[in-house]
């Protein structure tokens, strides 16, 4: 890394910190709008710098917990959980961890495969006690494995991968992981509309030229479009 690139780094981790030291004290001295504010700023930031994780790596962790508003974490719930043993679909879970992200070396030093059972575990008990008061149902299906990878690879701990994890599935996109599979099946209709088109012309898989389109035909989308391709992994509809 050069020096210039390294003080950019170095000022972009310090912009984040300062945004995030915001959260502390929000529930005492900060409205919701000021904390709504934040966040579009911690937004952008991302968009705009990325997260300089080379720098301070517990950046990357605790905006995670921010933007997904994970805040309480019961260590005892999830002990509790994890103490239970094996779930209902552990032979199917057993199935898929094995080989989850098996050629990434660096994933496999950091995160075994008994780390991924005990969270996907957990996350069906949890949702074991939780279902007769939920209008979504949840259990495992298949690729929650690979979901459920990053958090245990990023997160410090498993009891923040786990909190993390069950809150992207149950608030962010629900209607993927439903057996039915309503929010892929939604998706693709979305996709089918002229203005998706535009989404071919992507170029390869480089970080900064996809952002830069991806945030110019946002600003182009009619606004009912964009509603609907923001609500539809977890507005339940009628």
């Amino acid at each position: 890394m050069s020096s210039a690139t390294e003080s950019s780094a170095v000022a972009a981790a310090h912009s984040f910190s300062k945004i995030l030291d915001r959260y502390k004290s929000a529930s005492k001295t900060r409205s919701s709008a000021d904390v709504e504010e934040a966040t579009k700023k911690l937004r952008r930031l991302i968009l705009v710098d990325g997260i300089p994780s080379e720098v301070d790596p517990t950046l990357r962790p605790r905006i995670w917990k921010v933007l997904l508003h994970v805040r309480d974490m019961s260590a005892g719930a999830f002990l509790e959980y994890v103490g239970r043993g094996p779930c209902e679909v552990r032979e199917k879970i057993r199935n898929d961890t094995f080989r989850t992200l098996a050629t990434d070396r660096g994933f496999k030093e950091r995160v075994s495969e008994e780390m991924l059972v005990r969270l996907l575990d957990a996350f069906v008990w949890r949702n074991h006690d939780r279902h007769e008061n939920d209008q979504l149902g949840f259990t495992y299906v298949q690729g929650m494995n690979v979901l459920a990878a990053p958090f245990l690879y990023t997160m410090p701990s498993e009891l923040e991968a786990f909190y993390c994890f069950a809150k992207f599935i149950e608030e962010s996109c629900p209607l993927y992981v439903q057996p039915t599979l309503e929010g892929v099946h939604y998706g693709l209709k979305c996709a089918t509309l002229s203005p998706m088109r535009l989404l071919r012309t992507f170029p390869p898989l480089e970080a900064l030229p996809v952002i830069g389109i991806a945030v110019t035909l946002v600003r182009d989308l009619p606004t009912d479009l964009y509603d609907e391709l923001v609500r539809h992994p977890y507005a339940v509809r009628e």
